[in-house]
């Protein structure tokens, strides 16, 4: 399923300078508008979060990352606890805070009863129907995987969100958020 986020990341994207490389080098990347981690805010109430491929502290590989800027891998498998009362769904968010919060994805609309994801559920496996991908910073609505310029490694964050209500943008996360949890791994080419 595809949704535009809108105008307003078209022009983020415009005004950013994009290269020729799909990922950006540094600050100034297309961050959609209202994405969860571009605004501080209390600490939610932690959610545990846990994938053999994605592990804090540890770099990060293809198939989970990329291979080229054309191969941009699949998502990992990941599983989390229930959320607290409440909680009527998940989203998960990936993003390159060294690259001024760069998504690589966004999924809402998990419904309660899914605590885990296999490997490569995206971007053509096994997503429940009424799961939405948004467009990443690649405006692509699916997982594109971490793949920095060579040189330096970048840290990735993963977070798994519970929430409340329907969501339908990057700003409904962070607004209805009950709990989340993260792991933040590396990579570089």
């Amino acid at each position: 399923m595809r949704q535009i986020v809108g105008a307003a990341t078209v022009a983020v994207l415009v005004l950013a300078g994009c290269s020729s490389s799909k990922h950006p080098a540094g600050s100034g990347s297309p961050t959609p508008p209202g994405s969860p981690t571009s605004t501080p805010s209390a600490p939610l109430p932690a959610l545990t979060v846990s994938s053999p491929q994605w592990r804090n502290g540890a770099k990060l590989a293809p198939p989970i990352a990329c291979t080229s800027d054309a191969e941009l891998g699949h998502s990992p498998a990941l599983s989390w606890g229930k959320g607290p009362a409440g909680t009527t769904g998940y989203a998960i968010t990936v993003s390159d805070p060294d690259a001024g919060d760069f998504v690589h994805w966004a999924v809402l609309n998990l419904p309660p009863s899914t605590t885990s994801l296999p490997e490569g559920a995206s971007p053509n496996g096994q997503l429940p129907p009424e799961a939405l991908q948004l467009d990443n910073g690649f405006a692509q609505s699916f997982y594109g995987g971490p793949c920095p310029p060579p040189g330096k490694p970048h840290h990735y964050v993963l977070t798994v969100w519970a929430v409340k209500g329907h969501l339908t943008a990057f700003a409904d996360i962070r607004r209805d958020a009950l709990a989340s949890g993260s792991l933040t791994a590396t990579y570089a080419r």
